[in-house]
């Protein structure tokens, strides 16, 4: 398990709790617009940064590893 995995599993129940908020109460956020989507955007923001350098960490592993790869051709 990696940080995306957290921030992902984070950001998704954000976003359900959002929206059975959003379903139980008529007037939310009410005056909290702007801390609600400053949380999400972050939420989102981190696990797209996550995905990115987790995936760098991986790199050549699953293409065949680049080097040795270019010299069998």
């Amino acid at each position: 398990m990696n940080a995306f995995h957290v921030i992902g599993g984070v950001t998704a129940i954000w976003a359900v709790a959002v929206a059975v908020m959003g379903i139980r109460k008529e007037d939310f956020p009410g005056g909290a617009e702007k801390i609600v989507g400053a949380i999400s955007v972050l939420l989102v923001v981190s696990a797209i940064s996550a995905a990115i350098l987790s995936s760098e960490d991986e790199g050549g592993e699953e293409h065949g590893g680049g080097e040795a790869a270019a010299e069998s051709h």
